[in-house]
C-alpha cells in the first residue's frame, strides 16, 4: 500500500508539474490592433514593458465595428523558454440578448477559401527578415528626414536636430529583424512553435454579418499547448447601429503620371519628364 500511495503521489506530481510547464512556456500574452508590427525577436510584455493600447486593456481585447464590416486583433505569444505543440481557437461571440456571430462551418485545408459559415478567421502570421531599405521615388540621402519613419525602422538624429539621422544600417533598432508578413490560415498550420527568447504573432478577423443587432458581444480566445489549455484572453466586440454598404460611394483619386512610371519601372529618372524620351512613348503605348 505505501509503495502504492508513493507511486500515486509521484504520477500526481507530474501531472501538476507537466500543467505548470504547460501555464509557463508561454511568458505573456498579449494584443494589439495589427498595425503595431512585432517583430520575432521582441518580449515587450515579458520584459515588463506596457503594452496597453486602443484593443487591449491589460486584461480584454476590445474592438467595434459596424455591420457589413471586417474587424481585426492580433495576439502576440511571447516565449522565454520556448513552446511547441501550440494552437488556438476562437469561434463565437455572443452577446446578453443571445445574438450570435459565430462559426457554423468547419473548414479545413481543403476548403480555406469558402467564407460563408466563417465570419471569424484565424491567422498564424509567417516572417521576413528586413535586410536594407530602399530609395524612395524622391531620392534618399544620408540626410534624409525620417521623422515619419517607424521608430523600429528610424536612425538615431544629431543632437539639437530631430530632423537629421545619423548612422547607417544596423543602426536602425529593427535591422535585420524578422517582422510579420505573410498571414497562414490556421487550417494550413493547426499547431505551431516558438523558438527561444520569441515571439509570435495571430491574426483574427471577425466580419459582422449584415443584420447583426447592435450591441456588446463576448468572446473567448483560447491558447492551448498540446491540447491542454494555457491561457484564456476575453474578447469584447461592439456592433455598431449602422451598416456600410456593398460598394463604397467615396471615389479615389490616385495621384501618378509618366514620370513615376518611368522612373520606379523603365529605370529613366535622368529623362523621366521630357516628352521627347522614347520612354514618355512607351509609356503612352502601354
Amino acid at each position: 500500500m505505501r509503495s502504492f500511495c508513493t507511486l500515486l503521489a509521484a504520477m500526481l506530481g507530474l501531472g501538476v508539474h507537466a500543467a505548470a510547464h504547460a501555464q509557463y512556456a508561454l511568458s505573456s500574452v498579449w494584443a494589439n490592433d495589427g498595425s503595431d508590427k512585432v517583430w520575432r525577436q521582441e518580449l515587450r510584455a515579458s520584459r515588463g514593458l506596457d503594452v496597453r493600447n486602443t484593443v487591449w486593456d491589460g486584461v480584454t481585447i476590445k474592438q467595434f465595428g459596424a455591420r457589413n464590416e471586417v474587424v481585426s486583433f492580433a495576439v502576440i505569444l511571447e516565449s522565454q523558454e520556448g513552446a511547441d505543440a501550440l494552437s488556438v481557437s476562437f469561434q463565437e461571440l455572443e452577446s446578453i440578448t443571445g445574438d450570435r456571430i459565430e462559426n457554423t462551418y468547419k473548414a479545413d485545408a481543403r476548403s480555406i477559401y469558402r467564407y460563408a459559415g466563417r465570419p471569424i478567421e484565424i491567422f498564424v502570421a509567417d516572417y521576413v527578415q528586413i535586410r536594407g531599405i530602399g530609395k524612395d521615388n524622391m531620392g534618399y540621402t544620408a540626410y534624409y528626414d525620417e521623422r515619419h519613419v517607424p521608430s523600429m525602422m528610424r536612425r538615431p538624429t544629431a543632437a539639437g536636430n530631430a530632423s537629421v539621422g545619423l548612422g547607417g544600417w544596423l543602426d536602425r533598432p529593427g535591422a535585420d529583424k524578422y517582422v510579420p508578413d505573410a498571414l497562414i490560415p490556421i487550417e494550413l498550420r493547426p499547431s505551431f512553435s516558438i523558438q527561444k527568447n520569441s515571439s509570435q504573432v495571430i491574426w483574427c478577423d471577425i466580419f459582422i454579418p449584415r443584420g447583426t443587432r447592435a450591441g456588446i458581444y463576448h468572446g473567448t480566445f483560447h491558447v492551448l499547448k498540446a491540447g491542454r489549455l494555457v491561457r484564456e484572453l476575453p474578447v469584447q466586440l461592439e456592433v455598431l447601429g449602422f451598416e456600410l454598404p456593398e460598394l463604397p460611394r467615396i471615389r479615389t483619386m490616385l495621384a501618378i503620371d509618366r514620370g513615376d512610371i518611368i522612373r520606379r519601372f523603365l529605370n529613366g529618372a535622368a529623362n523621366a519628364y521630357s516628352p521627347t524620351s522614347p520612354l514618355w512613348s512607351a509609356v503612352d503605348r502601354i
